[in-house]
């Protein structure tokens, strides 16, 4: 059901040309991963597989990613070189507890317990 009331506000919101999440009423704020945690060098030579927590809230995914949905943040399996990325609060989510994710090819929505991320891939 949260599913169908988020593609229902898809479009709304879109027309209110969010660009990410903010803190502050009014000001968005665009959500720019700074930092990548659990994707290793070249030099490692091993591809760390793993998720960022075992509470799967969600799971969506597009013609390249599979984003999962925790308790503790967001993982992201990129499907061509079957490595993982992580988002945290760190890398600009308004919080690590992400209850949803809704992905088309262009656009990742995350609904967190503080309020609703745009992610432009």
């Amino acid at each position: 059901m949260r599913r169908a009331v988020i593609r229902a506000l898809l479009p709304v919101l879109a027309a209110a040309v969010i660009v990410g999440c903010s803190s502050k009423p009014g000001v968005p704020t665009a959500f720019s991963p700074g930092a990548v945690h659990g994707v290793p060098t070249a030099t490692q030579g091993v591809t760390l597989r793993t998720l960022i927590s075992n509470r799967v809230r969600a799971i969506a995914a597009d013609a390249a990613n599979v984003w999962i949905a925790t308790d503790k943040g967001v993982s992201r399996l990129v499907r061509d070189t079957g490595a993982w990325v992580h988002y945290t609060q760190e890398d600009g989510l308004e919080s690590d507890d992400i209850r949803d994710v809704v992905a088309d090819e262009n656009t990742v929505w995350f609904g967190t317990s503080a309020r609703l991320c745009v992610y432009d891939v």
